[in-house]
């Protein structure tokens, strides 16, 4: 396959309901900027008609609802039926990323960094049995409880095995235990034994307890431990705005939003650089 072809079956895709929907256009701006060289779709997790009609403006494949999950709009449930939403589209590696996440730096060749692994993400800095609660892990395959909890808000992946049995999985869990769509992920990639590739150095998710507090500023760009951040994502430490936008307390992490808020605006007003003011 040749190399531009191979590069289009490489996709980066997020999702979000109309309650997410503010934070995904700083994702859009992000990905503008750092990663246009992947394509970028869009699921529709239960946006308004307004908010869909807007999507697609933007220079993103919109995938709609697939049948089997049109009764249950809750985005989680959403989220882990994504190999339903990818049916339509010829992937060889998806890139998943949260629309309260943003993009700093490019992924590159994703197809190289998944080459022999099923999927890379990051482990949490708790257990199994520290997260996974009792009625939750009665319905999922036996865990061990000692053993790393994984992070679904970022990863990379090519194995549509593992997609396949987050799906059932969750089907299973839905609405039961305080992570249930997480969970379900966890078991599915314990259940398929997947080959995990950990991330770190250059790839770093900056997230939660694992790194939102302890990331910091060096010659303008945000690093953990000494290298350069990949990923950085809203979901501790912020405050909701009224439009349900997430803004970071810590100041430094607030400007990098708002700076991928603003591009975002400038890139609407041109029509992602289809037209000139």
């Amino acid at each position: 396959m040749r190399q531009a072809e191979c590069m289009q079956r490489q996709w980066i895709v997020t999702g979000a309901d109309s309650n997410h929907f503010a934070n995904s256009r700083m994702l859009v701006a992000s990905w503008w900027e750092t990663n246009r060289h992947l394509p970028l779709a869009y699921c529709d997790f239960g946006l308004t008609p307004e908010q869909l009609s807007e999507v697609r403006t933007w220079p993103v494949t919109v995938l709609p609802v697939p049948p089997a999950l049109a009764g249950s709009r809750h985005p989680w449930r959403c989220k882990a039926g994504l190999i339903q939403y990818l049916s339509g589209l010829p992937w060889s590696v998806v890139t998943w990323i949260d629309a309260d996440a943003v993009l700093l730096s490019s992924l590159g060749d994703t197809a190289a960094l998944t080459e022999g692994y099923d999927l890379l993400l990051d482990a949490h800095v708790m257990a199994i049995g520290q997260i996974t609660l009792p009625e939750t892990a009665a319905l999922l395959p036996a865990m061990d409880p000692r053993d790393a909890y994984f992070s679904a808000g970022f990863f990379i992946t090519p194995c549509r095995s593992l997609l396949a049995t987050w799906d059932d999985f969750c089907a299973r869990v839905c609405g039961v235990g305080n992570l249930w769509e997480g969970d379900a992920f966890v078991a599915a990639v314990y259940a398929t034994k997947a080959r995990v590739r950990t991330v770190c150095g250059n790839i770093w998710h900056v997230r939660g307890k694992t790194s939102i507090q302890t990331s910091e500023i060096v010659n303008g760009r945000l690093t953990f431990g000494g290298f350069p951040c990949v990923v950085l994502h809203a979901n501790a430490d912020y405050t909701l705005r009224e439009d349900g936008r997430r803004v970071f307390v810590r100041e430094p992490l607030r400007v990098i939003q708002d700076r991928f808020e603003r591009h975002f605006f400038e890139l609407r007003a041109t029509d992602f650089g289809r037209t000139t003011r």
